[in-house]
């Protein structure tokens, strides 16, 4: 990644510049830049060559701020390899249908998750923290099935987790802007009915998607909802809930 010192600065927004390679900076552009977010821009110079990229700022120690560039290629470009994952026909195929693959292990100590970005032209690797996934939800552990379908904005299959004031079940999906989860087909439950459930519905039985439809479906006609579904991957209901990260377990409140 290609660093620069900015060209002009901006201490009221924490050095960010006006312009950046003879571009300029709209105000949402500044204010993005401002709060670390990462911005696209066409046609900048570089040698008297128009490029297309993301532009992030980001400060030293010292307190030095500098222009993150990652310029996009002319020409798709699928690698063979991603690390230390060898890519197979299937995964370079979901890629191409815009799918996002992961959790990959991709080298010892470090699992993403890939996907194009159809601005650069490229693969890049996505981490969990950057797609906005948990590692748990109301003290449920996600496992890769669930993360894949948070990866490509989906809903989770229907789950029981415990909130405040006790058990509920509940379809999940990452808000669009990645900085929360949205819930919904909410059911109060309680101990017992969660105790009995729990094996099945989160996995520790290793239930089949067949079997966890059925058992989640026959919860929620016991309770008077009738979610739509339209496949065996997603669940709708009329009843969202958006839930803000904060950084601590999420679980939704009942």
């Amino acid at each position: 990644m290609e660093k620069e010192k900015p060209e002009t600065e901006n201490k009221n927004l924490n050095d960010v510049p006006l312009e950046i390679k003879s571009v300029k900076l709209n105000q949402d552009e500044i204010k993005k830049l401002s709060e670390g977010d990462t911005i696209f821009l066409k046609n900048m110079l570089e040698n008297g060559i128009k490029k297309d990229g993301y532009v992030k700022l980001e400060k030293d120690e010292e307190g030095n701020t500098s222009i993150n560039f990652v310029y996009a290629e002319k020409e798709l470009k699928i690698e063979d390899k991603i690390l230390n994952h060898i890519l197979t026909a299937t995964e370079k195929e979901k890629l191409l249908k815009g799918e996002v693959l992961g959790p990959v292990k991709l080298d010892k100590n470090f699992t993403a998750y890939l996907q194009i970005d159809r601005k650069q032209n490229k693969i890049v690797v996505k981490t969990d923290k950057e797609l906005g996934i948990p590692t748990k939800i109301g003290g449920y552990e996600l496992n890769d099935d669930d993360k894949n379908r948070l990866a490509n904005s989906q809903k989770m299959m229907p789950r029981i987790y415990k909130g405040k004031h006790g058990y509920f079940m509940a379809t999940v999906k990452v808000t669009d802007d990645k900085k929360g989860l949205e819930y919904s087909g909410i059911v109060g439950l309680s101990n017992e009915e969660a105790q009995k459930l729990l094996p099945k519905i989160n996995g520790t039985e290793k239930s089949t998607l067949d079997e966890i439809l059925t058992v989640t479906q026959e919860v929620y006609e016991n309770k008077g909802i009738k979610p739509d579904i339209e496949n065996p991957e997603q669940i709708k209901t009329n009843q969202p809930k958006i839930v803000p990260k904060n950084g601590k377990e999420q679980g939704f409140v009942m």
